[in-house]
């Protein structure tokens, strides 16, 4: 039981980055901080709190057995996932990916109105367009079925070759 538990976050951490390492030449510290920028402007504070709930309410749907220490797994998440440490960590990968110039950019735009708005409203975009995926694909499913029929009906079918 503690075990699953204790998978699952670390799964988080890896997957989101959290507890990677860097091991490169620090940033200059225009260029972290132009990356900080960019991060705050880009609501990634928000995103990262939400992230940890979701895993909370995760391992709780999962896991029933765990439900009794819920509080001490939410305390845990916030001590781990700790949005200074995170920011800093981040920051450094986004100044491997962009200039201190670009990164000045995109929180320029993500602070401008325009940006703010994209930030609010790509997320519901993003919701909305994987459900028309989604939907479109179980439309098609039927015709899934036939061409599974197709090649199970040929000879030779299921035969490795």
């Amino acid at each position: 039981m503690k075990c699953l538990a204790v998978r699952a976050l670390l799964a988080f951490i890896l997957v989101s980055g959290v507890g990677r390492a860097v091991a490169q030449d620090a940033p200059a510290p225009g260029h972290l901080e132009a990356a900080r920028e960019a991060l705050s402007a880009l609501g990634s504070e928000d995103d990262l709190m939400m992230t940890s709930g979701y895993v909370l309410a995760a391992m709780m749907e999962t896991n029933p057995e765990i439900s009794q220490f819920e509080d001490v797994i939410e305390s845990w998440l916030t001590e781990v996932v700790n949005w200074e440490d995170v920011l800093t960590r981040v920051s450094v990968m986004y100044t491997e990916s962009f200039t201190e110039a670009e990164l000045r950019e995109i929180a320029a735009f993500y602070n401008s109105p325009t940006g703010r708005k994209c930030v609010s409203e790509l997320p519901e975009l993003a919701e909305r367009s994987d459900l028309m995926v989604q939907s479109q694909v179980l439309d098609m499913a039927p015709r899934l079925d036939e061409m599974i029929q197709e090649r199970l009906a040929e000879p030779e079918a299921g035969k490795g070759e």
